[in-house]
């Protein structure tokens, strides 16, 4: 299937809409942020405006996901969608909890190991090994959960067909190439370009921190797009063949005898 540069299921057209997106959550939060709490009502505004950023996002998501396999963006599925995108936030957000909670530990874990190995080898298994070996694996586990999730919720906002479009996201060579791309700009490249400095006075820094914010802002965006493209791809295919929910942005103009 040919995906033309900006058609909606483009990288380019969904990397801009999830800067957009980003954008006006990013207005939001700041209001947000300036809300007082000096009474009740003041209380209950900041309470409110929250819920609506909440599903500001995950109707923003819902909308770009079905742009992407060609369905009408109805009330309902917009509506369904963000649900199901709040709720895989939510569920992500309590695994990362438990997972910091056992990566908390990781320092009396990596002693423990170290002390386990032979004296031949606790140079090659160092404390210092052993932590990095912790560190990344709890990351690992983090972006696996997220890209799970992230299948599952996709599957059900684009093709509402959990047991169908969920194994042919995750059967996806393309998904994971994705999801590794996007594990890597995030946890590797995004700190290496930020954390960097020129050191050459303080107007070269400003442009350089504009410039860098605009580059981070730009990969990660990228990266996220080629992702969604991957999954919408997956369900796609699973139309084009037949097996899946009909794809309703051509609807059926005449009869078949």
């Amino acid at each position: 299937m040919t995906v033309s540069r900006f058609s909606p299921g483009s990288v380019a057209a969904v990397a801009l809409q999830q800067i957009a997106l980003a954008a006006v959550l990013l207005l939001l939060v700041a209001g947000w942020l300036h809300v007082p709490d000096a009474n009740a009502f003041e209380v209950l505004a900041s309470i409110l405006l929250a819920l609506l950023i909440a599903l500001a996002a995950g109707a923003g998501e819902s909308a770009i996901a079905l742009r992407m396999v060609g369905r009408p963006v109805s009330a309902r599925r917009l509506l369904s969608g963000t649900g199901v995108v709040l709720i895989a936030a939510l569920v992500w957000y309590l695994i990362s909890l438990g997972i910091d909670n056992l990566n908390a530990k990781d320092g009396l874990w990596a002693g423990y190991l170290n002390s386990r190995f032979p004296a031949s080898l606790r140079n090659l298994f160092s404390y210092l090994h052993l932590y990095i070996l912790l560190f990344w694996m709890w990351s690992a586990l983090q972006w696996i959960s997220a890209g799970l999730l992230g299948a599952i919720a996709f599957a059900l906002v684009a093709c509402g067909k959990l047991q169908r479009g969920l194994p042919a996201i995750l059967g996806s060579g393309r998904y994971w190439l994705s999801l590794l791309l996007l594990a890597i700009v995030e946890a590797i490249i995004t700190g290496s370009v930020l954390s960097w400095t020129p050191g050459h006075g303080l107007t070269v820094e400003t442009f350089s921190l504009l410039l860098r914010l605009l580059i981070v802002i730009l990969l990660n965006a990228v990266s996220v797009a080629l992702l969604m493209q991957s999954m919408a791809r997956a369900i796609l295919r699973l139309q084009s063949a037949g097996t899946g929910e009909p794809d309703t942005s051509h609807p059926r103009t005449t009869d078949i005898p």
